[in-house]
């Protein structure tokens, strides 16, 4: 469970920054 927050933070943390790049 805790595991699949890390997971999520990280990848919208991917996000984040591509849509910055972009």
């Amino acid at each position: 469970m805790i595991l699949e927050l890390i997971k999520l933070k990280e990848e919208s943390l991917v996000y984040d920054e591509a849509f910055c790049l972009s």
